[in-house]
């Protein structure tokens, strides 16, 4: 039940008992607690939370991570990365037990089952920033592989708008990831994470592209590259990276990748293709909203296989 109070909250074990004035915004903490622990319960509690972590966490402001208002125990080892809230409610609207854990600024998280398996998903917003927010935010609340589903546009004449591109590595045109390693340290997607995804993909009916994908800052600079006051340079790297042979172009992958393994996590992204390499076609309507449904679900699929390899190994 949502309530907008000061509670008064009651805490009793077998050593100590805490009387604390709390101020709930968003819901009961016994129903938090509650919710708490059917989430830790839903995968058998691998990170060994003691039985009464849900309600500790909530007594340790701390705790709770500051921007996506999440804490230990709350969060499954594999998390979706989408960056439209709207499309984290979506894809936590598939998942079986779902909780919705927070909301807060462009960070939507739930946590539930796909196919028996733990998976939650946060929206990261648009861009390599609050990507990294969202990154460090999840693996100190235990997130243990963290894969991007979104959209991007073509690079490559042979990917066409509705296919899918895993990506192997990603292009740091960007600045968030210099700000935790120099540009020659490699934005490197997991590759058994990767080849999860694009098996996936196929079994989906999917074509599925493995390779570089290209994460940059500024989305008109690549759109309208004329209108910049550094259009020659801006037009000159593009033709580079396409010459390299990068796939596709978004806003995120890298710093996801760079910051995962600084922070000893793993990482992967598939994206759907949404626009051509010139931009004059583009999948829209049904169309899109089923290959974003075949996204979604091709991510589950990943989670929920290399999860249960991991468990039958």
């Amino acid at each position: 039940m949502a309530t907008n109070f000061h509670k008064i909250l009651v805490y009793k074990n077998v050593t100590a008992c805490f009387i604390i004035c709390i101020t709930s915004r968003e819901e009961d903490h016994e129903e938090r607690g509650m919710r708490q622990g059917r989430i830790a319960g839903s995968w058998g509690n691998p990170a060994g939370v003691p039985t009464d972590a849900a309600v500790r966490t909530d007594l340790m402001a701390s705790a709770r991570q500051h921007h996506i208002r999440c804490a230990s125990g709350e969060i499954a080892p594999w998390v979706l990365l989408p960056g439209d809230p709207a499309r984290s409610e979506r894809i936590g609207g598939m998942l079986d037990a779902a909780v919705r854990v927070a909301a807060n600024r462009e960070f939507t998280t739930y946590t539930g089952l796909w196919n028996g398996a733990p998976v939650s998903v946060t929206s990261t917003g648009i861009g390599c920033p609050s990507a990294a927010i969202a990154v460090e935010e999840l693996i100190r609340c235990g997130a243990k592989m963290l894969v991007r589903v979104g959209t991007s546009g073509s690079m490559q004449l042979h990917v066409a708008p509705g296919d899918f591109v895993v990506a192997t590595a990603a292009v740091r045109d960007e600045g968030t990831s210099r700000a935790y390693i120099p540009t020659e340290f490699p934005a490197v997607a997991d590759p058994e994470i990767a080849l999860r995804l694009r098996d996936c993909a196929m079994r989906r009916g999917a074509r599925a592209h493995l390779g570089v994908m290209h994460s940059k800052d500024s989305f008109y600079g690549q759109k309208e590259p004329d209108s910049m006051p550094i259009a020659a340079t801006l037009k000159e790297r593009w033709g580079a990276f396409r010459a390299g042979g990068a796939l596709c172009s978004e806003m995120e992958s890298s710093t996801i990748f760079v910051v995962s393994t600084v922070r000893r996590a793993r990482a992967g992204s598939i994206c759907l293709v949404a626009s051509s390499h010139d931009g004059a076609e583009r999948i829209g309507g049904d169309d899109l909203e089923r290959a974003i449904t075949t996204l979604s679900e091709t991510a589950l699929d990943a989670a929920a296989a290399f999860i249960g390899g991991r468990q039958n190994a």
